[in-house]
């Protein structure tokens, strides 16, 4: 739905409180404020509505609050801004870890209830919530001390009204104490919403608009009844799907304060930001590559989004250390993969003797490195059902990854052999012998 030229319209929903019709609510919204655990929600249904999000391609915000289940955020409290920062970062750095683990990301940010009318106002407030939730564009009201205070920053600023409740002279919110202030007729809510578009039926005028309508907590629509609005109407350009901030490929995504992850397209792209990052003097306390991610702990997400280069980060040259590990190529599985290959044993042993691998990551265990450098047409199934012990020094592959096992676990890689070489040594200066990185060479011990 759109009104007017370069003007779209994105419906927006409070998820995850617990009280809502979640399911029916992501059925129809392009994105939505998720309860981050302060006054409502828990990591289950953070879980539950992140995952329902990426299926239906809705965008998730994260809805921060005073720290009150009690009074469903909805009573004001004078809040040390220092304390009220650390609250704002670690709801943020909770619902952008689990968007993350169901393929997710937050996009922005929405004070709720009480919160959401003292940043209106209060500057002190506001500027912690803005301190604790990195560089997130911020969905507000229009006239409020929050959205000018993150204009003034830089930041996103996404402008809203609510066909569902009625409006003071100045533009305000009517309490909800007082007549008129919530809209119950659905046909009225309706009406009002489609008059918003053009910025005439709520009062309102902005380059983007949003619309949306309450619910009373505890009460839920009746079955076959027609639900509240509840919605929002962004009008200008729509939030989209998740970004956390763009830079070619890559996604910033804000952990709090002092730390983000940057999301990437695969490993070999992670380990190449990483070197890149090291390289370009990234003051980071740590820079952590993973499968498609790259962890920056101890610094501003907002000056990681800002170092990021507005072009594609060049393939990390192979310059790190060459290890050579001998292996006993007598594993249980070397036949299984020689039968994915459609070749003998003693070819599965000459490819992987062959191939240069690079250390792009650890993971799974301490010394456990994930080796790039199998080709495509080489990869192999893990087991369908994992071993309960794995050797240590156990050499495998899975997919196009090989890995050796620093110490006896359960797994369910394809062993091609052993190792007698020490994986993690935590006495040794660099602990993990195949730091990411470091250059691989596997040589038949016979």
């Amino acid at each position: 739905m759109r009104s007017g030229r370069d003007r779209s319209v994105d419906l927006n929903a409070d998820l995850g409180e617990e009280v809502t019709d979640d399911a029916g609510l992501l059925a129809v919204v392009t994105s939505a404020n998720v309860a981050c655990g302060f006054h409502a929600g828990t990591p289950e249904t953070m879980r539950t509505v992140c995952a329902g999000a990426v299926a239906s391609g809705v965008t998730v915000g994260a809805q921060v609050s005073y720290d009150d289940r009690e009074n469903f955020g909805r009573v004001a409290r004078d809040v040390p801004p220092a304390v009220l920062r650390e609250q704002v970062a670690e709801q943020v750095g909770v619902l952008s870890a689990v968007a993350a683990s169901e393929g997710g990301g937050v996009a922005y940010l929405k004070p709720h209830g009480a919160l959401y009318h003292r940043v209106a106002v209060d500057g002190l407030q506001a500027s912690a919530v803005l301190d604790g939730s990195g560089d997130l564009p911020v969905l507000g009201m229009p006239g409020s001390l929050l959205l000018s205070l993150a204009g003034e920053r830089g930041r996103g600023v996404r402008l809203e009204g609510f066909p569902d409740r009625g409006y003071t002279p100045e533009g305000g919110l009517l309490p909800r104490d007082r007549p008129g202030a919530l809209v119950t007729d659905p046909d009225e809510v309706a009406r009002r919403s489609g008059g918003a578009r053009g910025a005439g039926a709520l009062g309102v005028r902005a380059r983007r608009l949003s619309r949306r309508g309450h619910h009373r907590r505890g009460r839920t629509p009746r079955a076959g009844g027609r639900r509240p609005a509840r919605a929002e109407l962004l009008v200008g350009p729509c939030p989209g799907r998740p970004s956390g901030g763009t830079v070619g490929p890559v996604r910033v995504v804000p952990v709090g304060p002092r730390a983000c992850l940057v999301e990437v397209e695969d490993a070999a792209a992670a380990a190449s930001l990483a070197a890149w990052a090291r390289d370009s003097g990234v003051r980071a306390d740590d820079i952590v590559p993973a499968a498609t991610t790259v962890l920056f702990d101890g610094v501003d997400p907002a000056l990681v989004r800002a170092a990021l280069p507005d072009r594609p980060i060049a393939a990390a040259g192979r310059s790190g250390p060459l290890v050579r590990v001998p292996v006993t190529y007598s594993g249980p599985d070397l036949e299984a993969v020689a039968g994915h290959w459609g070749c003998s044993v003693e070819e599965v042993v000459a490819v992987h003797t062959s191939v240069e691998f690079v250390a792009l990551f650890c993971g799974f265990a301490p010394g456990f490195s994930y080796l790039g450098g199998l080709p495509a047409d080489r990869a192999v199934p893990r087991l369908e059902s994992p071993r309960s012990r794995v050797p240590a020094g156990a050499v495998g592959l899975a997919d196009t990854w090989c890995g050796v096992y620093p110490t006896a676990s359960p797994g369910g890689w394809l062993l091609l052999g052993t190792t007698h070489a020490v994986l993690w040594d935590a006495a040794r200066e660099q602990p993990a012998l195949l730091a990411p990185g470091t250059r691989v060479r596997f040589e038949d011990a016979g």
